[in-house]
């Protein structure tokens, strides 16, 4: 009988963006000037905003500190440079503040 040969050629391309994105948030969690790679502070809760901020900054001086009712509705991106902090009608620390 006749021997068939077949030859394929598959030729694939991908894009990872997401692998990439978080490749580089890993990175620049690692970057000195980004405070090195801690991304929760458990020990704001109950501390007044100005209080946790200047924690948070005094430990990683390259995020952007931003203050949140508790209950405000917030964007779901996820911004590696932010931290939110949540606050009560007091102004005090509500949950424990992350990075994102």
């Amino acid at each position: 009988p006749p021997k068939h040969t077949h030859t394929h050629t598959h030729t694939h391309t991908h894009t990872h963006t997401h692998t990439l994105c978080f490749s580089l948030s890993y990175l620049l969690l690692e970057d000195p000037s980004m405070g090195g790679s801690k991304d929760s502070w458990e020990e704001c809760i109950g501390l007044s905003f100005e209080e946790a901020k200047a924690i948070i900054l005094n430990e990683s001086p390259g995020l952007n500190v931003v203050k949140v009712p508790q209950n405000a509705m917030v964007t779901m991106d996820y911004v590696i440079t932010r931290v939110r902090v949540f606050v009560d009608d007091n102004g005090m620390v509500a949950r424990t503040p992350r990075t994102g």
